[in-house]
């Protein structure tokens, strides 16, 4: 399992886990497998623990609760592959890998369920056909991001695309100015064939697969 961690919209580091893990401490205590130093969070605020049905969150009576996909945990949880926790001001986003035995084996980039592009169109500039051939996509103002978007009202870092073992995920950072088939998005979703993502100054389709070749 890895844990790619996010602070107010903006990437940190990713925490990657051996694949015979089975317990995960998430807090401010040193004895945690992943210490995150915020006064919002409690010593030992969290666990994730390996089960034979998967991965599942557990709430260590915390002070402030803990969130997953904007869903308040009340006790415990599963978690998935592209889910996203939330404590404070952190972004946990889950991400499996191949030897997890929660999530199926194989090659996800062999697979035509992870490989996708985004056939995106701007207000002020020419389409771009963009590949999703990486494990994540940010897209915002940031000259680091891979998508970049032009303008002071476009946050620093808007969206994040994910390829995990269970397909594509869209990840709204900002909490704002990313819609999903013409609705809201409030955290995550799963993409699919042909879904409409609106991103501040862009308008893109998410397409599964590659494109085709123009002669």
């Amino acid at each position: 399992m890895r844990l790619k961690i996010s602070l107010g919209g903006r990437a940190l580091e990713e925490q990657s886990f051996p694949a015979d893990v089975r317990r995960i401490g998430v807090g401010r205590a040193p004895g945690n497998e992943l210490v995150l130093e915020n006064a919002a969070l409690s010593r030992h605020h969290f666990e994730l623990e390996r089960r034979s049905g998967g991965w599942r969150l557990r709430d260590l009576a915390s002070t402030n609760g803990v969130f997953v996909n904007g869903d308040k945990v009340q006790l415990s949880s599963p978690v998935e592959d592209g889910d996203v926790i939330a404590i404070g001001k952190f972004s946990l986003l889950v991400a499996f890998d191949e030897g997890d035995e929660s999530a199926r084996a194989g090659d996800p980039s062999a697979d035509p369920v992870h490989q996708g592009y985004l056939d995106v169109r701007f207000l002020n500039a020419l389409p771009r056909v963009i590949l999703l051939n990486r494990d994540s996509l940010h897209v915002g103002r940031h000259p680091s991001c891979e998508l970049r978007l032009e303008g002071w009202r476009v946050p620093s870092r808007l969206a994040l695309i994910t390829r995990g073992l269970g397909g594509f995920n869209l990840v709204n950072l900002a909490g704002r100015a990313v819609y999903h088939n013409s609705k809201p998005l409030p955290l995550r979703t799963r993409l699919r064939e042909g879904d409409r993502i609106e991103l501040a100054s862009a308008l893109a389709t998410f397409h599964l697969g590659q494109p085709e070749r123009r002669v």
